[in-house]
C-alpha cells in the first residue's frame, strides 16, 4: 500500500512536471524563435553598416579629391595675385591678356574707393563694393591679401574662387577662377564613376549618395539622380549623425537600407545610403525556424525533464561552491581558481586586482539596516558590469567591499581610468525604498606581475587591502596603489590598531589621555568650558598625532569604543570640577557622526553619565557639520534627547562642510563653532574677513551663541571683540593643557585671561556686559 502510495506519488509529480516543462519548453521554443528572428536581423544590419562603410571610402575618396582641387585652385589664385603685385601698378594694362598669361579667368581693379575702374568683363567696370558684399569685409580690414571659399559672382551668377590682393595707393585687384569645372566634376561624373564601379562588383539593390539638401547627387540608379527625399521616415535617418538603418517594401520587396552620414575634416558632406535584398535572410530566417522547431520538438521532448532536473541540480552546486549567498557575487574561490588558470595558460597579459570600498556602508547600515545594503550592492556591481567599458569580473569580499579583477590592460592609466568610470557610475543617485542614495566609493590596487606570479591569493588581497587603508579623507583621489611604503604603513597601522584595543580593553591606560583647551568669554575673559581633546602615545612609535589614530580607528571599526572612552574620561575630568566648585564650567567632547548614528548611542551616552555622576548641565557635544547634512531628521530626535538632560549641543568645524543657512536653520543646536580657515585671516585684513563678521550675524540672528576657535594673534582677538563673539579659543589665550595644569590656569584666568579680554572689550564696548554678548547656557 505505501509503495503503491509513494508509486502514485512519483507518477503524479511526474505528470506534473512534464506538463510543467512541456509549457516551459513551448515558452523556450517561441523565444527560440524570437532569437533566430532577432539574431539574424542583428547580423544583417552589422552586415550591412560594414558594407556601407566600406563603399563610403570611394566617397570619401572623391571628397578628398574635391579638397585637394580647391587647395590648387587655391594656391593657383595666389601665385597669380603675387605675380601681378611684383608686376607693378596695372592701370592701362591689358587684364585680358595678363589674364590669359596667368591662366586665370577673370581681374578686376578697383580704386582706393572701392570701385571697378578695370576688369577682364566690361560689364564689372563702374561696380562698387557696399557694405553687405563679401568684398566689403577685405575692402576694410586693412590685410594684404585673402582667399576666399567659392561663392556666386553678385553680376554673372557665376562660381568663382576669388583672391583678393592690396595695391600700395590703397586700391585693390581681384584674381578669380571658375569653379564650375570642379562642381560638376564633385557633383556627378565622380561618384557616378565610383558607383558603376561598386556596381560592377557589388550584387546591391541600390546604391546612392544623397547630399545635405537632401538631392540625389549619385545613384546606381539613374532614374533617382537630381530626386529629392520626401519621404518622412528616410528624412528622419538622414538627421542622424551614426550609422543607421531599415527594413522598407521597395516595390513589394524588403530591401534593408543602411544609411552612413559622410564627414571629411569634421564636416558633413552627405549620407551614403546602401540597400540590400532581405529576401534571402529572410527564407534563411524561415529555414532555421523551422528545421529547429522541429529537431526540439522530435527528438528531446522525452529527455527535457532529465535534462532540466540534471542542469538545475549543477547549477545549485556551482552557485553552492562558487557564488557568494548574501550578493549573488562570484567568491574567492572563484577568483582563486581563475588566476590559477592563467598561471597554468601562462597567458602573459597583465592582471591587476582592485578592492572597492563602499565609504557610506556604515552610515547606512546603522540607519537602515543590512537588507538595504544588499540592494545597493547588487545595483553597484551592475552599474560596473553594464555600463564600464572595461572588461572587468566582480567577485564578492565583505558586506561592505567587493574586488574587481581586470586582465589586458596597458598601464596604470587604464587602472586609474577604470576607477574614474566606475566612482562616476556609482555616483549616480540611486532610488531605493528608503529614498536616493549617493553612492561614494574608494579603491585599493595591486598588479599582478609575472614575475610575482607565486603569489597567493591571500597575499594580493592583503595587498590591495593596505593600497585602500592608505587612503585618507584629505586625499585629492579616491585610488592608492599597493607599494613597499604602503607595506610599512600597514605594519604602523597594525601595531597602533592592536594598542587602541589595549586602551579599549582598560580605559585607565596612560597611553591614551585627555588635554583640555579653554572656552574664554569674551564678555568677563572667564572659563566657560574646557574642550577635551584625545592624545595618544603609542610604545613603539612614540606620540601619534590624532588625525592618524582617529583615521586607525574608523578603519579598523574602533571609533565607536575609542569615542566611548573618550567620553567616559571627560565625563571624570567633569566630575573633578564640580567636585572643586567649577561645577558651572562644561567639558565639551567631539561626537563623531558615525558615534551618533549608531542605534546605541543614546543608551550608552546615558549610562555613561549616571555610572561618572554627570549630568548633562557638565557637557557639551560638539558634533561635525558634514555629518549632519544627509541625516538632518534622525539627529534631530538625538539632538533633543541630549538637550533635554541639559547638555548644550555645538556645531562644529562651521563652514568648511556640506551644510547650508537652510539645514542649519532646521537643526537644533545652540551654539555654532567658526572654524579657524575663518579665524586665520582676520589679522591681516584680508576681504575675506566680511564672511566671518556675517556668519556671526547671522548665528546671533538665529539665537545660537558663536564661538571661534584657533584664534592665535592679536589681530584676530580685536576683530572678534569687535563683532561681538560670544566665546574665544586658541593658543593666544591658551594651549591645550593636561588635566593638572587645567586645574591651574583656572585659578590663575583672572590673571592671565581676564585682562587680555576685558581690554578688547573695553576699547570696542567700553567695558564689561555688552548687550552683544550672549554667554547663556540655560537650556
Amino acid at each position: 500500500m505505501i509503495r503503491s502510495k509513494i508509486s502514485k506519488t512519483h507518477i503524479k509529480l511526474f505528470v506534473l512536471s512534464s506538463l510543467v516543462l512541456t509549457v516551459i519548453f513551448l515558452f523556450l521554443g517561441f523565444l527560440m524563435l524570437s532569437s533566430i528572428e532577432r539574431y539574424a536581423f542583428q547580423e544583417k544590419t552589422r552586415s550591412s553598416v560594414s558594407t556601407a562603410k566600406a563603399y563610403s571610402y570611394s566617397v570619401s575618396k572623391n571628397i578628398a579629391a574635391r579638397d585637394a582641387l580647391i587647395a590648387l585652385l587655391d594656391e593657383k589664385i595666389e601665385i597669380a595675385g603675387e605675380t601681378l603685385l611684383i608686376h607693378g601698378g596695372l592701370a592701362g594694362e591689358d587684364l585680358t591678356d595678363l589674364a590669359k598669361d596667368l591662366k586665370v579667368d577673370t581681374i578686376d581693379l578697383y580704386n582706393p574707393e572701392g570701385e571697378v575702374i578695370a576688369s577682364t568683363l566690361p560689364g564689372n567696370i563702374g561696380w562698387k563694393v557696399y557694405e553687405e558684399h563679401p568684398v566689403y569685409s577685405f575692402y576694410k580690414s586693412g590685410d594684404r591679401s585673402f582667399v576666399e571659399e567659392i561663392r556666386t559672382n553678385t553680376i554673372s551668377g557665376l562660381d568663382y574662387k576669388y583672391g583678393y590682393f592690396r595695391l600700395q595707393d590703397g586700391g585693390f585687384f581681384q584674381v578669380g577662377v571658375s569653379a564650375e569645372t570642379i562642381n560638376e566634376f564633385i557633383s556627378s561624373f565622380a561618384l557616378m564613376e565610383a558607383f558603376g564601379e561598386i556596381k560592377k562588383s557589388n550584387a546591391l539593390t541600390c546604391l546612392c549618395f544623397i547630399d545635405e539638401s537632401h538631392e540625389v547627387v549619385a545613384s546606381t540608379d539613374p532614374e533617382n539622380v537630381s530626386k529629392v527625399v520626401t519621404d518622412p521616415q528616410v528624412l528622419e535617418l538622414l538627421s542622424k549623425d551614426v550609422e543607421t538603418g531599415k527594413l522598407f517594401d521597395v516595390n513589394g520587396q524588403e530591401v534593408y537600407q543602411t544609411y552612413v552620414p559622410i564627414f571629411h575634416e569634421g564636416e558633413r558632406y552627405g549620407t551614403l545610403m546602401v540597400g540590400e535584398d532581405f529576401t534571402s535572410t529572410r527564407r534563411l530566417i524561415d529555414r532555421v525556424s523551422y528545421a529547429g522547431t522541429v529537431v526540439m520538438v522530435s527528438l528531446y521532448a522525452g529527455i527535457i525533464f532529465l535534462l532540466l532536473s540534471t542542469q538545475r541540480k549543477n547549477k545549485e552546486l556551482l552557485e553552492a561552491a562558487y557564488f557568494d549567498e548574501a550578493s549573488e557575487l562570484p567568491n574567492q574561490r572563484l577568483l582563486r581558481e581563475i588566476l590559477e588558470e592563467r598561471k597554468r595558460d601562462g597567458e602573459p597579459k597583465k592582471q591587476a586586482v582592485v578592492l572597492i570600498q563602499s565609504l557610506e556602508y556604515k552610515n547606512l547600515h546603522h540607519e537602515y539596516g543590512n537588507e538595504h545594503l544588499k540592494d545597493l550592492v547588487k545595483v553597484m556591481v551592475k552599474r560596473i558590469t553594464e555600463e564600464c567599458r572595461f572588461n572587468v569580473q566582480v567577485f564578492s569580499y565583505t558586506e561592505d567591499r567587493f574586488l574587481v579583477l581586470v586582465e589586458g590592460y596597458e598601464s596604470k592609466n587604464e587602472l586609474v581610468a577604470l576607477t574614474k568610470e566606475i566612482t562616476k557610475v556609482m555616483e549616480l543617485p540611486v532610488r531605493t525604498t528608503k529614498g536616493i542614495d549617493i553612492l561614494k566609493v574608494k579603491f585599493g590596487i595591486t598588479e599582478i606581475r609575472p614575475d610575482s606570479a607565486k603569489r597567493s591569493l591571500d597575499r594580493i588581497l592583503k595587498e590591495a587591502s593596505v593600497a585602500l587603508s592608505t587612503i585618507s579623507k584629505a586625499d585629492k583621489v579616491n585610488y592608492a596603489f599597493f607599494s613597499e611604503l604602503s607595506g610599512r604603513k600597514l605594519q604602523m597601522e597594525e601595531v597602533v590598531e592592536q594598542e587602541l584595543r589595549s586602551v579599549i580593553a582598560d580605559d585607565y591606560m596612560t597611553s591614551f589621555y585627555l588635554v583640555f583647551q579653554p572656552l574664554v568669554s569674551m564678555e568677563d575673559g572667564s572659563i566657560v568650558a574646557f574642550e577635551a581633546l584625545s592624545r595618544f602615545v603609542s610604545k613603539k612609535y612614540g606620540e601619534i598625532p590624532p588625525v592618524k589614530f582617529i583615521e586607525i580607528a574608523e578603519k579598523k571599526d574602533l571609533i565607536l569604543p575609542i569615542g566611548k572612552i573618550i567620553l567616559t574620561k571627560a565625563c571624570r575630568y567633569a566630575k573633578k570640577l564640580k567636585d572643586k566648585g567649577y561645577g558651572h564650567i562644561r567639558v565639551s567632547v567631539n561626537i563623531s557622526g558615525l558615534q551618533i548614528l549608531s542605534e546605541e548611542f543614546l543608551n550608552d551616552t546615558l549610562k555613561t553619565m549616571e555610572k561618572e555622576q554627570v549630568d548633562g548641565s557638565s557637557l557639551m557635544f560638539e558634533i561635525s557639520e558634514n555629518s549632519l547634512v544627509d541625516h538632518v531628521d534622525t539627529l534631530n530626535e538625538k539632538l533633543q534627547v541630549l538637550r533635554e538632560k541639559g547638555i548644550v549641543i555645538s556645531l562644529d568645524n562651521f563652514g568648511v562642510g556640506s551644510s547650508s543657512l537652510h539645514h542649519l536653520k532646521g537643526l537644533r543646536v545652540d551654539m555654532l563653532k567658526i572654524d579657524k580657515l575663518f579665524i586665520g585671516p582676520l589679522a591681516k585684513g584680508d576681504p575675506s574677513t566680511l564672511i566671518t563678521k556675517d556668519i556671526i550675524n547671522m548665528a546671533k540672528g538665529m539665537g545660537l551663541q558663536v564661538v571661534a576657535e584657533g584664534v592665535e594673534e592679536e589681530g584676530q582677538l580685536d576683530y572678534l571683540a569687535k563683532h561681538s563673539c560670544d566665546l574665544v579659543q586658541g593658543y593666544l589665550l591658551s594651549a591645550p593643557l593636561e588635566e593638572e595644569e587645567a586645574n591651574l590656569l583656572l585659578i590663575a584666568s583672572p590673571y592671565t585671561l581676564w585682562p587680555k579680554v576685558m581690554e578688547k572689550n573695553r576699547i570696542y564696548h567700553g567695558g564689561s556686559g555688552h548687550e552683544g554678548y550672549d554667554v547663556n547656557f540655560d537650556l
